[in-house]
């Protein structure tokens, strides 16, 4: 973060935004998006900076749309949900006049559907519930292999009370897209858990430790939570039938 700041700084002093290489700033962003947003975000905007300015003259900046969709990532993590919706709508312009161009290349399907999903899920946290779902079904529908875009679609069916829906597209994930998914494996355990089914739900949640990842927290919490449950329902009925023994 020191070099980072050293970097910056430089730029500022002497102006030499035109000569830098924006790939330097993507790079740095996403060394730095574990640690500091505010510094994240500052180098994708210099990034950018570069980028249009390449842009104005006359350049072809090929990686524009993955970096507007990266600034967007950044600001819907923030709470900036409109500068965030502007920013994946400008990538997804890009994309298209892109595929107008030259054609679709697998690389551009491949943003298209990932900003899809991206502003679906932004859709989604706004409450326009309607939005977010068309993207996820167009999605699972082109790309069965799409997991996010089924458990996404399990979710809202859970959140209606259609709970066997949601279950059964939990199961298509790790049942047919990817027996390893934890997201899939701890939504349908939560699913469990909310219909009472603490038996399953521990047995769901301990496959997840046992065979997938031991160190998984939200899997470890909720089982340190049932335990912790079933303990407290077996001393009440300790105590209620010691006390119908007198």
């Amino acid at each position: 973060m020191e070099y980072f700041d050293k970097a910056t700084n430089i730029i500022h002093e002497r102006n030499t935004l035109s000569i830098q290489d924006p790939l330097m700033f993507t790079e740095m962003a996403q060394l730095l998006e574990q640690t500091d947003i505010s510094k994240t975000t500052k180098a994708y905007m210099f990034a950018l900076g570069i980028c249009s300015q390449k842009i104005e003259r006359g350049e072809t900046v090929e990686y524009m749309p993955e970096l507007l969709n990266n600034i967007a990532a950044i600001n819907h993590m923030d709470g900036r949900l409109d500068s965030a919706e502007n920013s994946y709508n400008k990538a997804l312009d890009l994309c298209e006049a892109k595929i107008e161009e030259s054609g679709a290349d697998a690389a551009t399907r491949a943003t298209i559907t990932s900003i899809r999903y991206n502003l679906a899920r932004l859709y989604e946290e706004r409450n326009d519930i309607p939005r977010a779902e068309e993207i996820y079904k167009d999605i699972a529908e082109k790309y069965q292999g799409y997991a996010d875009a089924h458990l996404r679609l399990g979710v809202i069916e859970q959140n209606r009370g259609n709970l066997e829906e949601a279950a059964n597209l939990y199961k298509k994930v790790y049942g047919m897209i990817d027996n390893k998914n934890v997201d899939a494996w701890s939504l349908m355990g939560n699913l469990q858990l909310n219909q009472n089914q603490i038996r399953n739900s521990r047995k769901t949640m301990e496959r997840i430790v046992k065979e997938i990842n031991r160190h998984d927290v939200y899997a470890l919490v909720a089982l340190g939570n049932i335990q912790l449950n079933v303990a407290r329902e077996e001393k009440d009925n300790a105590t209620v039938s010691y006390q119908l023994c007198f």
